[in-house]
């Protein structure tokens, strides 16, 4: 289950679309997102990793969470996580994440590379939480792989999700300006070594645009991160 708390407003630079699958992804500023950090106990093992359910936190037709009290994605552990922007004539996606157990110190960003902040968030849970590490809501771990990506994993790919971020003012538009998505698989060797995915992406993960070079900041657990423009 996710939880979407803020859908967020549409950025016309490319450098906020990614291609996932073949499907090009708009990344709305403002966007945040619930997940738990464990699987739900009686989810399936073949639906590890995956979201059967989506809630809008601001629907007038749906509501936070109600089997929880506190109107979270769970009473469990979860991750929050954000998309912002870097501040600047050229501004490129910021990526938070932040864990509900402590979420000044288990706090973690990376600038352009969205996969790269989950495996950051994953990796300290799997010290942190080695015990529970089979329970852990993150697909491969079963397989003693970590082999994910990180747009599925905001929910960006769900299609209740992707209808309701291509509804938002300006997303036609913005798609338009970013063109058809490529019909042929990247080069991984040529996305920066940034964000390796397991599926068809851009040339440039964290990049402006087709064919350049990817260029991540990451910052880890205790960080500051980014100076954000007011």
């Amino acid at each position: 289950m996710l939880q979407v708390n803020t859908i967020g407003t549409i950025h016309h630079s490319p450098a906020f679309v990614r291609i996932y699958s073949y499907v090009p992804i708009l990344l709305p500023v403002g966007y945040e997102v619930e997940r738990p950090v464990f699987c739900p106990p009686k989810e399936p093992d073949a639906k590890r990793g995956t979201t059967a359910h989506v809630i809008f936190a601001s629907s007038q037709d749906d509501r936070r969470n109600p089997d929880t009290a506190n109107g979270h994605v769970c009473e469990d552990l979860f991750f929050t996580a954000t998309i912002g922007q870097s501040p600047g004539d050229s501004p490129t996606p910021v990526f938070t994440i932040t864990r509900s157990d402590d979420p000044v110190r288990k706090r973690y960003t990376a600038e352009g590379a969205i996969t790269r902040v989950w495996r950051m968030a994953c990796n300290e849970a799997l010290r942190d939480f080695a015990d529970r590490a089979a329970e852990l809501n993150f697909p491969g771990l079963l397989k003693g792989k970590l082999h994910f990506h990180g747009i599925p994993l905001s929910g960006l790919s769900l299609k209740n999700v992707l209808g309701a971020v291509r509804a938002l003012p300006g997303a036609e538009a913005a798609l338009k300006a970013f063109g058809p998505a490529p019909s042929v698989k990247a080069d991984p060797k040529e996305e920066g070594r940034t964000d390796p995915p397991p599926i068809p992406s851009l040339k440039g993960e964290g990049g402006g645009g087709r064919g350049r070079r990817a260029r991540t900041r990451v910052y880890g657990a205790g960080s500051p991160g980014p100076r954000f423009a007011p």
